[in-house]
């Protein structure tokens, strides 16, 4: 899936529709206005599984993207994602594991652009975490998840992080399963 020059995306999710299995999902977006959410799959119920095994996105020069999650949301599996951040995008939530569901292996790559909260786990459990900073600006900074935000429940089991350029304004090894983290 790719999208150029274009105003505005709502909500974009890899995988089938709600239910179902693919093996590789790749978003591309330059130079878009505005996107709501981009996350690696979205299954809501109980009943339901989507399951992907590859997910990568890859964004320039958007202006605004509110979430952007490596992984999904509900009852959903992403085996592995990567997520890679360039120009002058910025992004309110750069999320390496999902809004719930189950995350094995997620890779975020920051080239630049501005990231007011980048971090490890949200909701569900992600098994491991690259967080990689090369360029840009990130305002806050977590291993794991936002300690600041007490709806981030999620389960992490490892972090990787290289810290290679770019700036980060606050660092913090946030939580896993609600209370700090130790990995």
């Amino acid at each position: 899936f790719e999208m150029y020059d274009i105003d505005k995306a709502y909500i974009i999710d890899g995988g089938s529709q709600i239910t179902g299995e693919v093996g590789t999902v790749n978003v591309i977006a330059e130079r878009v206005n505005f996107i709501q959410c981009i996350q690696g799959a979205r299954a809501m119920n109980g009943g339901e599984r989507n399951i992907v095994h590859n997910f990568n996105v890859k964004v320039t020069d958007v202006k605004l993207i509110d979430t952007l999650y490596g992984g999904g949301n509900g009852y959903s599996v992403v085996w592995n994602s990567n997520i890679e951040v360039n120009g002058d995008t910025e992004v309110n939530y750069l999320i390496a594991g999902g809004s719930n569901g189950y995350t094995n292996k997620s890779r975020v790559v920051m080239n630049g652009g501005h990231a007011k909260v980048m971090q490890g786990v949200n909701r569900g459990i992600l098994n491991r975490a690259e967080l990689i900073l090369n360029g840009g600006i990130v305002d806050n900074f977590y291993a794991a998840g936002d300690a600041n935000d007490s709806s981030v429940n999620g389960v992490q089991h490892e972090s990787y992080i290289e810290l290679n350029g770019g700036q980060v304004n606050k660092f913090n090894k946030g939580t896993s399963n609600s209370v700090e983290y130790n990995g």
